[in-house]
Protein backbone atom coordinates (compact mmCIF):
# COMPACT_ATOMS: atom_id res chain seq x y z
CA UNK A 1 0.00 0.00 0.00
CA UNK A 2 1.30 3.53 -0.60
CA UNK A 3 0.70 6.63 1.14
CA UNK A 4 0.40 9.61 -0.04
CA UNK A 5 2.21 12.55 1.11
CA UNK A 6 0.59 16.55 1.48
CA UNK A 7 1.68 19.61 0.23
CA UNK A 8 1.95 22.04 2.92
CA UNK A 9 1.48 25.59 1.28
CA UNK A 10 4.37 28.09 1.91
CA UNK A 11 3.47 29.66 5.81
CA UNK A 12 2.85 32.95 4.72
CA UNK A 13 -0.44 31.66 2.99
CA UNK A 14 -2.37 31.98 6.01
CA UNK A 15 -6.54 32.50 6.50
CA UNK A 16 -5.19 34.66 9.42
CA UNK A 17 -2.66 36.18 11.46
CA UNK A 18 -2.32 36.93 15.12
CA UNK A 19 0.99 38.23 16.47
CA UNK A 20 1.33 39.96 19.88
CA UNK A 21 3.16 42.26 21.94
CA UNK A 22 3.85 43.42 25.78
CA UNK A 23 1.08 46.11 24.34
CA UNK A 24 -0.59 44.98 20.87
CA UNK A 25 -2.17 42.90 18.87
CA UNK A 26 -1.63 42.87 14.98
CA UNK A 27 -4.50 40.83 13.49
CA UNK A 28 -6.10 39.96 10.19
CA UNK A 29 -9.39 42.16 10.38
CA UNK A 30 -12.73 41.09 11.18
CA UNK A 31 -16.30 42.64 10.08
CA UNK A 32 -16.99 43.79 13.22
CA UNK A 33 -13.81 45.87 12.61
CA UNK A 34 -15.40 47.90 9.95
CA UNK A 35 -16.63 51.34 11.47
CA UNK A 36 -13.57 51.94 14.19
CA UNK A 37 -11.12 51.28 10.74
CA UNK A 38 -12.98 53.82 8.71
CA UNK A 39 -12.46 56.38 11.39
CA UNK A 40 -9.14 55.12 11.30
CA UNK A 41 -8.63 56.04 7.78
CA UNK A 42 -10.70 59.34 7.67
CA UNK A 43 -8.83 61.23 10.12
CA UNK A 44 -6.49 63.38 8.19
CA UNK A 45 -3.78 63.87 11.69
CA UNK A 46 -3.20 60.02 11.19
CA UNK A 47 -1.48 60.48 7.49
CA UNK A 48 1.08 62.32 6.29
CA UNK A 49 -1.00 62.03 2.86
CA UNK A 50 -4.55 62.91 1.86
CA UNK A 51 -6.55 60.83 3.65
CA UNK A 52 -9.60 58.86 2.44
CA UNK A 53 -12.84 60.35 2.29
CA UNK A 54 -15.37 58.50 0.06
CA UNK A 55 -15.12 54.85 1.77
CA UNK A 56 -18.40 53.89 3.18
CA UNK A 57 -18.97 50.73 5.34
CA UNK A 58 -19.90 49.06 2.81
CA UNK A 59 -16.97 49.91 0.35
CA UNK A 60 -14.54 48.56 3.72
CA UNK A 61 -16.46 45.48 3.91
CA UNK A 62 -15.46 44.74 0.11
CA UNK A 63 -11.89 45.71 0.42
CA UNK A 64 -11.70 43.41 3.79
CA UNK A 65 -12.89 40.75 1.71
CA UNK A 66 -10.38 41.65 -1.25
CA UNK A 67 -7.63 41.23 1.77
CA UNK A 68 -8.52 37.76 3.19
CA UNK A 69 -8.91 36.53 -0.18
CA UNK A 70 -5.04 37.75 -1.35
CA UNK A 71 -4.25 36.61 2.45
CA UNK A 72 -4.98 33.13 1.91
CA UNK A 73 -3.01 33.56 -1.42
CA UNK A 74 0.00 34.17 -0.05
CA UNK A 75 0.26 37.81 -1.69
CA UNK A 76 -0.20 40.50 1.03
CA UNK A 77 -1.63 40.34 4.71
CA UNK A 78 -3.05 43.72 5.61
CA UNK A 79 -3.56 43.69 9.60
CA UNK A 80 -4.93 45.96 11.79
CA UNK A 81 -3.60 46.70 15.30
CA UNK A 82 -5.41 47.57 18.77
CA UNK A 83 -4.26 48.13 22.15
CA UNK A 84 -4.46 44.49 24.43
CA UNK A 85 -5.40 47.26 27.23
CA UNK A 86 -8.93 48.29 25.72
CA UNK A 87 -9.20 46.61 22.36
CA UNK A 88 -9.01 50.00 20.57
CA UNK A 89 -7.95 49.63 17.17
CA UNK A 90 -4.72 51.90 16.58
CA UNK A 91 -4.40 51.65 12.55
CA UNK A 92 -2.85 49.17 10.35
CA UNK A 93 0.46 47.03 10.05
CA UNK A 94 1.44 45.44 7.10
CA UNK A 95 3.21 43.17 5.02
CA UNK A 96 2.71 44.43 1.62
CA UNK A 97 4.02 41.79 -0.76
CA UNK A 98 6.09 38.22 -0.05
CA UNK A 99 8.25 37.98 -3.15
CA UNK A 100 11.14 35.28 -3.81
CA UNK A 101 14.07 37.46 -4.83
CA UNK A 102 17.39 35.79 -5.95
CA UNK A 103 20.62 37.59 -4.08
CA UNK A 104 23.78 36.84 -4.09
CA UNK A 105 25.50 34.98 -1.13
CA UNK A 106 26.03 36.19 1.55
CA UNK A 107 23.57 38.73 2.51
CA UNK A 108 24.32 42.03 3.82
CA UNK A 109 22.18 45.78 3.51
CA UNK A 110 20.04 44.35 0.78
CA UNK A 111 23.08 43.10 -1.23
CA UNK A 112 20.64 41.73 -4.28
CA UNK A 113 23.22 41.73 -7.07
CA UNK A 114 26.23 39.61 -7.27
CA UNK A 115 29.49 40.95 -8.39
CA UNK A 116 29.94 39.82 -11.98
CA UNK A 117 32.47 39.23 -13.95
CA UNK A 118 33.83 40.90 -17.55
CA UNK A 119 31.09 38.58 -19.26
CA UNK A 120 28.63 39.17 -17.03
CA UNK A 121 28.74 35.55 -14.77
CA UNK A 122 28.23 35.39 -11.61
CA UNK A 123 31.65 35.46 -9.28
CA UNK A 124 29.56 34.50 -6.18
CA UNK A 125 26.53 32.02 -5.16
CA UNK A 126 23.04 32.86 -5.10
CA UNK A 127 19.99 31.60 -3.67
CA UNK A 128 16.29 32.69 -3.82
CA UNK A 129 14.93 33.97 -0.88
CA UNK A 130 11.49 35.40 0.84
CA UNK A 131 11.27 39.17 0.96
CA UNK A 132 8.30 41.35 2.38
CA UNK A 133 7.77 45.23 2.50
CA UNK A 134 6.44 46.24 6.02
CA UNK A 135 3.81 48.88 6.76
CA UNK A 136 2.33 50.63 9.78
CA UNK A 137 -0.02 54.02 10.26
CA UNK A 138 -0.80 55.03 13.95
CA UNK A 139 -3.51 56.82 14.98
CA UNK A 140 -2.24 60.20 16.22
CA UNK A 141 -3.62 60.48 19.42
CA UNK A 142 -0.67 57.32 19.92
CA UNK A 143 2.30 58.65 18.46
CA UNK A 144 5.32 58.83 20.40
CA UNK A 145 5.03 56.63 22.67
CA UNK A 146 6.84 53.77 21.50
CA UNK A 147 4.33 52.12 19.91
CA UNK A 148 5.26 52.05 16.55
CA UNK A 149 9.00 50.98 17.53
CA UNK A 150 7.23 47.95 18.96
CA UNK A 151 4.44 47.07 15.89
CA UNK A 152 7.42 47.61 13.80
CA UNK A 153 9.74 45.11 15.89
CA UNK A 154 7.16 42.62 16.11
CA UNK A 155 6.09 42.33 12.67
CA UNK A 156 10.33 41.70 11.80
CA UNK A 157 10.44 39.37 14.75
CA UNK A 158 7.00 37.08 13.48
CA UNK A 159 8.06 37.47 9.89
CA UNK A 160 11.78 35.60 10.50
CA UNK A 161 11.02 33.27 12.66
CA UNK A 162 7.52 32.01 11.41
CA UNK A 163 7.86 33.18 7.80
CA UNK A 164 10.79 32.51 6.96
CA UNK A 165 11.47 35.93 5.62
CA UNK A 166 15.09 36.98 4.65
CA UNK A 167 14.61 40.64 2.88
CA UNK A 168 13.02 43.52 3.99
CA UNK A 169 11.94 46.74 2.07
CA UNK A 170 10.05 49.89 4.32
CA UNK A 171 9.47 52.85 1.94
CA UNK A 172 7.66 55.85 2.21
CA UNK A 173 6.38 59.32 1.26
CA UNK A 174 9.18 62.26 0.90
CA UNK A 175 7.38 64.41 3.59
CA UNK A 176 7.33 61.91 6.28
CA UNK A 177 9.32 63.06 9.02
CA UNK A 178 7.40 61.13 11.53
CA UNK A 179 8.35 57.89 9.84
CA UNK A 180 11.83 58.81 9.76
CA UNK A 181 12.15 59.63 13.38
CA UNK A 182 10.62 56.29 14.28
CA UNK A 183 13.10 54.25 11.89
CA UNK A 184 16.07 55.70 13.26
CA UNK A 185 15.24 55.41 16.46
CA UNK A 186 15.16 52.11 15.56
CA UNK A 187 18.64 51.96 14.30
CA UNK A 188 17.90 51.71 10.47
CA UNK A 189 18.77 54.83 9.42
CA UNK A 190 22.17 53.50 8.41
CA UNK A 191 19.72 51.78 6.13
CA UNK A 192 18.07 55.24 4.66
CA UNK A 193 18.64 56.47 1.01
CA UNK A 194 15.96 58.93 -1.31
CA UNK A 195 14.69 57.43 -4.64
CA UNK A 196 12.48 55.86 -6.86
CA UNK A 197 9.69 53.73 -4.71
CA UNK A 198 9.08 49.95 -5.78
CA UNK A 199 5.56 50.39 -6.89
CA UNK A 200 6.33 53.15 -8.89
CA UNK A 201 9.85 54.18 -10.14
CA UNK A 202 8.42 57.52 -11.19
CA UNK A 203 7.83 58.47 -8.31
CA UNK A 204 10.61 59.14 -5.12
CA UNK A 205 10.52 58.79 -1.83
CA UNK A 206 12.27 57.22 1.11
CA UNK A 207 13.63 53.72 1.61
CA UNK A 208 14.99 51.05 3.90
CA UNK A 209 16.46 48.03 2.65
CA UNK A 210 17.99 45.07 4.77
CA UNK A 211 18.38 41.60 5.43
CA UNK A 212 17.59 39.56 8.57
CA UNK A 213 21.24 39.33 9.14
CA UNK A 214 21.10 43.29 9.27
CA UNK A 215 18.25 42.94 12.05
CA UNK A 216 20.23 40.48 14.35
CA UNK A 217 22.98 43.39 14.77
CA UNK A 218 19.92 46.06 14.97
CA UNK A 219 18.27 43.52 17.13
CA UNK A 220 21.83 43.27 19.32
CA UNK A 221 21.98 47.28 19.75
CA UNK A 222 18.46 47.80 20.54
CA UNK A 223 19.28 44.96 23.51
CA UNK A 224 22.10 46.46 24.37
CA UNK A 225 20.60 49.95 24.92
CA UNK A 226 17.84 48.97 26.58
CA UNK A 227 15.57 49.59 23.92
CA UNK A 228 14.20 46.59 22.63
CA UNK A 229 10.61 46.99 23.28
CA UNK A 230 10.17 43.06 23.64
CA UNK A 231 10.19 40.16 25.97
CA UNK A 232 13.68 38.29 26.11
Amino acid sequence: MSTMSTIQPPPFHRSSYTITSPRLTIRTAQESDTIALMKHLQTPENFPWPCEQDITPEKLSQRLGRWQAMQSRGETAFLIMTLNETGELLGQASYNCFEQVEVATPMSAFETQAATSEKGKSNEAKKKVLLTDLGITLEHSHWRKGLGTEAYCSLMEFAIVELGVRLFRCETGENNEAWKTTMRKLGLGRFEEFGPISFNDKLKGWRWRYSAEDWAVIKEELKESERWPLPL
